[in-house]
């Protein structure tokens, strides 16, 4: 991919207003024109265009921030979901295994999920924070990816939360910025059925050798907390930085499958999680969070029998 088309390709993925588009060095005018062009005739494709909404027009394109921010692929591209895993992922690539901030690219890929809005809000705070830290967030807007499937209301919350090979489309996303890619995930005790299709190893492994081949250079997709429960890597950002940075920091998170209400709704699987990891470690101010209590939700009962048959509560418990 040779770097117009990869800037076209980056700049119809890209919320403008919200991130920088990446553009190769030195480009001209006439290039930018073509540019504009390419992004708006990709868009007419689209079911429903109304061009009223076109991310690219010539004039917002005079807008956009057009300076050349790292022209060159980033070491490390770590998809942000906004939740928990993700986040210390970042503290947790630079302070154990030594990338330096402009190494790092985090990125956010808006997909359509159901409970995007959700995840659209912890971003933007989030992008503050890590900007502290000298990294930089983009985001990457394929929400019509979906236009017309039935995939993402089969996902929708109480009647499910998988959505089909989303960690596949984030991997193949993230290779084009960077030849590290990190899809964040925890150990767990059994790796099973259709919940870790695309979270267990054999996907890390088969997503590296995928990319790789077509990119033809060595692509790694990977999650630093395999060898980690949700709770050991919150403690290990405990120990490092204190419990009341821990407590800002992941009151800044969400990671919830109902799309209604402005936060963590305290009656999905996601919440669970969440609610018995900040209960370990005595967090009351995030257990007060959610809008309902976990514990008075009808299936919090049957969340724990899951979990226990399944070997899983090791996860948050351990």
């Amino acid at each position: 991919m040779d770097a117009l088309a990869k800037s076209f390709y980056s700049a119809m993925l890209s919320g403008l207003g919200e991130c920088p588009v990446w553009v190769p060095p030195n480009l001209s005018s006439t290039l930018q024109s073509q540019l504009t062009s390419f992004v708006a005739w990709q868009l007419s494709c689209v079911p429903d265009f109304k061009p009223e909404k076109t991310l690219v027009t010539p004039d917002r394109l005079k807008s956009v921030h057009l300076n050349m921010i790292h022209p060159e692929r980033y070491r490390l591209v770590i998809c942000l979901g906004a939740g928990i895993d993700s986040t210390i992922a970042v503290y947790y690539a630079i302070k154990v295994l030594n990338f330096l901030p402009e190494d790092i690219a985090v990125l956010h890929i808006s997909y359509g999920a159901p409970y995007e809005n959700k995840e659209k809000k912890a971003t933007l705070e989030l992008r503050r924070q890590f900007r502290d830290l000298g990294v930089e967030v983009f985001t990457a807007r394929i929400e019509d990816a979906h236009r017309g499937g039935k995939c993402l209301d089969a996902s929708k919350f109480p009647r499910g939360y998988i959505i089909p090979v989303r960690n596949p489309l984030l991997a193949t996303i993230g290779s084009i910025v960077g030849d590290e890619v990190w899809i964040v995930a925890n150990w767990r005790k059994i790796e099973d059925g259709k919940a870790t299709l695309d979270k267990g190893r054999k996907f890390y492994g088969h997503m590296s050798e995928l990319l790789s081949m077509y990119w033809e250079r060595p692509i790694q997709v990977r999650s630093p907390f395999l060898h980690m429960t949700k709770a050991a890597s919150i403690r290990w950002f405990i120990n490092e930085f204190g419990m009341e940075a821990a407590e800002t920091l992941l009151a800044k998170t969400v990671s919830c499958y109902s799309d209604f209400g402005e936060g963590r709704c305290g009656e999905c699987y996601s919440c669970y999680k969440a609610y018995k990891v900040f209960q370990k470690f005595g967090m009351q101010k995030l257990l007060n969070s959610f809008e309902t209590n976990p514990e008075e939700y009808d299936m919090f009962e049957e969340f724990e029998r899951r979990e226990r048959e399944k070997g899983r509560h090791l996860e948050v418990v351990e």
